[in-house]
């Protein structure tokens, strides 16, 4: 820096007086000094703005470095790929600058073997990806795109990815992108379950019907369920199972407390009004499902008509066949193949002289006094459907015997024999038999008596005939 001149020192005239002289150099002095402190002033601010501005240099600097090591950590530590590309032939194709640790991982190459090559040198199907007209079009606009899932499949590779491209003010290209083959082929697989759903549902035999959580208006029904209920699907769609009458609102909010419980909503009984005015019985079951974001329960009714009707005629067939056993004037007992009594009716309780409640706690040789129970529990393993017909003789509850004739029959069920007999008192028609039985004898007696009489008379005729014979007369008799 040029220092300024200073002012000439004036020269006094020889006939200036001394005094005069002395205070004319004091004032230049003072004049000379209060320009020299200025000066020094001017200097001192001028270092210190020198060093202000060489300390925010320095600044600049560490922020630039804290800058680029907390990018480098970023770039490098990312969950995310991460690819920085410098354009090549004005645009046409792109060379790796930089690769993260994480795109290393992605595409399984090493940052080594790929910068400084070109992007289709590396990755052929880059193209018919779509990614590098991407590149191109970021490049060339400098406007950050987005490219949705892609799949890039070269030779052997295929996946999915997702990638956000933008340009830096180096002009440089980066590209960030995550591998979604996974979220890709669960979609996949997703889609193609709902295609299934969606034609289970409906083809399905089963009325089943989707509605929405909140207010059960009914979003889709299949065709079964038209078929039942004898309604339209625009009769149905848009209305709720309680607006259609299916049920009370107290049932659909019990149901929904259920639900809210965690319990599962499976065979609820519930009675649905079909159009000709039938009352359908079903079994109400519930699953919940999101539709489109919206929460939803897929529903299904078996209709259990047939098997209601089915039920009450069983239940009357019992009814009758239980009339039947209790009013028959013979003893009914069904026994366990070990020999215990599993039920009997109250004639046989009234032959042996037990109470309902006694009966059912004996066991076959409690009262059948001609076999052992070895022998008797033999005949019950051996007893078949076809049965078994046999005479035996029962000890009543006060000691006394009495004859029963035996009819059986082994039946499974529900994996477990059982053995049903009827037992028919024939105390009276042994008595009656043994009457007979003296009868007869008595009969063949005095026809064993007539007889031999009879005998006597023909042997008296033909020796009377032998008599007359003798005589020379005419036989009587003609016996010979």
């Amino acid at each position: 820096e040029r220092r300024p001149a200073l002012p000439p020192a004036p020269r006094p005239s020889i006939a200036a007086k001394p005094v005069e002289e002395t205070v004319y150099l004091k004032q230049y002095s003072e004049a000379l000094v209060r320009k020299l402190e200025a000066k020094t002033l001017q200097l001192e601010q001028s270092v210190r703005a020198m060093q202000q501005d060489i300390a925010a240099r320095k600044q600049a600097e560490e922020s630039l470095r804290s800058s680029e090591i907390r990018f480098r950590e970023l770039f490098n530590n990312m969950t995310s790929g991460a690819a920085v590309y410098e354009a090549g032939d004005d645009g046409a194709d792109f060379i790796f600058k930089d690769l993260n640790e994480a795109g290393s991982r992605i595409n399984q190459v090493k940052k080594e073997d790929v910068v400084g090559r070109l992007v289709t040198e590396v990755f052929p199907g880059i193209r018919q990806m779509g990614l590098l007209d991407v590149f191109r079009r970021v490049w060339r606009t400098g406007r950050t795109e987005f490219l949705p899932a892609a799949q890039y499949a070269h030779e052997d590779l295929s996946a999915w990815y997702e990638n956000h491209v933008y340009k830096l003010p180096s002009g440089e290209v980066v590209a960030i992108y995550d591998d979604v083959t996974a979220r890709k082929l669960s979609e996949e697989a997703l889609r193609k379950s709902e295609q299934k759903f969606y034609k289970a549902f409906t083809v399905s035999p089963v009325p089943m019907a989707i509605s929405a959580l909140d207010d059960g208006v009914y979003l889709d029904i299949n065709k079964a369920f038209i078929e039942e209920i004898g309604l339209t699907r625009e009769e149905v769609i848009g209305k709720s199972a309680v607006e259609m009458g299916f049920w009370t609102l107290e049932q659909r909010q019990a149901i929904l407390r259920e639900a809210a419980a965690g319990h599962p909503i499976r065979n609820v009984e519930i009675s649905v009004k079909a159009r000709d005015g039938r009352i359908l019985p079903g079994l109400f079951s519930a699953d919940p499902l999101e539709l489109d974001g919206r929460a939803c329960w897929l529903t299904v009714f078996v209709d259990i008509s047939a098997r209601k009707e089915a039920e009450q005629a069983l239940a009357d067939e019992v009814a009758r066949q239980r009339i039947l056993v209790e009013q028959s004037r013979d003893g009914i007992v069904v026994l366990d193949q070990d020999g215990s009594v599993l039920e009997a009716n109250r004639k046989y309780g009234e032959m042996l002289g037990y109470t309902p409640e006694e009966i059912r706690h004996l066991h076959v040789w409690d009262w059948d006094a001609k076999w052992p129970k070895e022998k008797l529990l033999k005949m019950l393993r051996d007893v078949s459907a076809s049965g078994d017909h046999f005479e035996t003789e029962h000890r009543r509850k006060d000691g006394s015997w009495f004859p029963v004739e035996i009819s059986t029959n082994g039946a499974e069920i529900g994996g477990r024999k059982l053995i049903f007999c009827v037992c028919r008192d024939i105390t009276e028609r042994k008595d009656a038999e043994a009457k007979m039985q003296k009868q007869l004898a008595e009969l063949r007696q005095w026809y064993s008596v007539t007889l031999d009489r009879e005998e006597r008379v023909v042997e008296l005729k033909r020796e009377v005939d032998q008599l007359l014979s003798r005589l020379g007369e005419k036989a009587k008799y003609g016996i010979g």
